[in-house]
This record gives structure tokens, sequence and C-alpha cells, in this order.
């Protein structure tokens, strides 16, 4: 039976951590400022996803996903600031202290140091979307996403 493999990239929901400092206006980020990424919304995962499962595939694939367009760690500030009608400044962090960081969130030592490869990998292009010609975009943008999760946080 075919399979199908949903490979979605940066969730923008990992920001919200971040909403406390950036209500106080601050970004703190491991990714330099002006550094654009894929970001994609979990809403928008969730509607591909709900699409796939309708689909009948006659072969294994992997569908790739990105938000609408990347977006870099200036431009989440910069949408914060405009939500929260205050000046936002990303303070940007070694990323050798990723895994330092994690450890003090809880996370063990070997998953804190998952997350600093995972982060240095994804600066260095080493972990990046296979098929971009290929690449889905969701709709949701980041000020909606970003508007939703300070609603309620």
């Amino acid at each position: 039976m075919p399979c199908t493999f949903l490979r979605a990239c940066y969730f923008v929901q990992n920001w919200g951590g971040m909403l406390g400092s950036a209500k106080d206006g601050q970004l703190p980020t491991f990714y330099p400022p002006d550094f654009k990424f894929p970001q994609v919304a979990t809403h928008d995962i969730g509607l591909v996803a709900a699409g796939l499962l309708t689909d009948h595939p006659k072969a294994h694939r992997v569908v790739e996903l990105a938000g609408p367009v990347d977006v870099s760690p200036n431009d989440v500030a910069a949408t914060l600031g405009k939500l929260l009608g205050r000046e936002v400044k990303v303070l940007p962090q070694p990323v050798a202290q990723v895994a330092a960081a994690f450890q003090t969130f809880g996370f063990s030592a070997e998953m804190a140091g998952l997350y600093q490869e995972l982060t240095q990998g994804v600066l260095s292009g080493r972990v990046a979307f296979e098929h971009p010609e290929a690449l889905r975009r969701g709709k949701q943008g980041l000020e909606q996403t970003l508007g939703e999760m300070l609603k309620h946080s």
C-alpha cells in the first residue's frame, strides 16, 4: 500500500515561548536577525494533512510544506511589534548556547544537543527541503498566526 509522508518545516508556533519576552519588547532567537527560512502555521499543516488523507496515491510520496513566504526573526519581531503596538527588538543568541538553554527548559542533555544540531543544520543549509521545486505553500500568514497566539497567551 502506498504511503504519504508530510514534511513540514519550522512551525510558526515555535515562537510561542517567546511571546512573554516580545511583550517586553525583546525577541530572543538562535537565528541571525535577517536569516529567512521556511516557517509554517500548524493550521496549514492540518489542512494539507486532511486533504492528503482523501488522496489515493499509486506510489509512495513525500509532500513538503512551508508557509506562504520564508521569514526571518526580523519579520517575526516586526509582526509582533505591529500586533502589540510597540517595538520588538531581535536579541540574537549564539547557536553554541542552544543545548544549554534547552536544558534549562527541562530537556535532557541528549535532546538539547539534538536541537542544537538541528539549528546548526538549518543555518548551514544541511536541513532543507529535498524538492523545493515541488514545495507546497500554506496560506496562513505570520500576522494571522501570531495574532491568534497572542489572543491565547
